[in-house]
Parts: structure tokens; sequence; C-alpha cells
């Protein structure tokens, strides 16, 4: 779960150095995509690591 977020985290600074153009379209679908496993993990176990908040970020 850590991995999944830290990999969500550095998708989202890595999108937000694309050009305008890509920046809206395809960086907001990898930034939903790579949220979607940590999402999902955390709602298959029913809970999110202690000591991580919930965010709706998240929370698919």
């Amino acid at each position: 779960y850590k991995k999944l977020c830290r990999l969500h985290i550095e998708v989202c600074d890595l999108t937000h150095k694309w050009p305008k153009e890509e920046k809206y379209e395809l960086g907001s679908q990898a930034r939903r995509s790579s949220n979607s496993d940590p999402a999902q993990l955390a709602v298959k176990n029913e809970s999110f690591p202690q000591g991580w908040p919930i965010t709706t970020e998240h929370v698919s």
C-alpha cells in the first residue's frame, strides 16, 4: 500500500511537468489510474494502514 501511494505521488509530480496540451487530458487520466490501485487495495482490506490519512484522493 505504501509503495502504491508513493508511486501515485511520483506519477502526479511527473505529470505536472508534461506539456500543457498533455497535462490536462493524459495527465489527468494517468493520475486517476495511479490512484486506482491504492484505493482498491484499501477497499479490499476494508481499512487503511495505521498512520496513513484517508483522503478523498485515495477513495474510489
